[in-house]
């Protein structure tokens, strides 16, 4: 019913810090950020574009076990 046009994009601060407990470089956003997709529909037809998104959330002391959200958003 739909296609995905290009990549995901990012539209927010993204940071990297090196973690000395995990030894890597984490890329992390701080505060708000939104992902956007275009999508074109194949016809001329109602449909929905859903899926989830998995996602921690951290402060300087812990992190909160990964959750995930799911979504439908109505395409007309």
């Amino acid at each position: 019913m739909y296609t995905l046009e290009g990549k995901v994009k990012e539209d927010g601060k993204l940071l990297k810090k090196h973690e000395a407990v995990f030894g890597v470089d984490v890329k992390y956003f701080n505060g708000k950020v939104d992902f956007v997709q275009l999508v074109k529909l194949k016809e001329n037809a109602k449909t929905n574009f859903s899926g989830e998104v998995e996602f921690m959330v951290c402060n300087d002391q812990q992190c909160l076990p990964p959750a995930t959200e799911k979504f439908s958003i109505p395409l007309n």
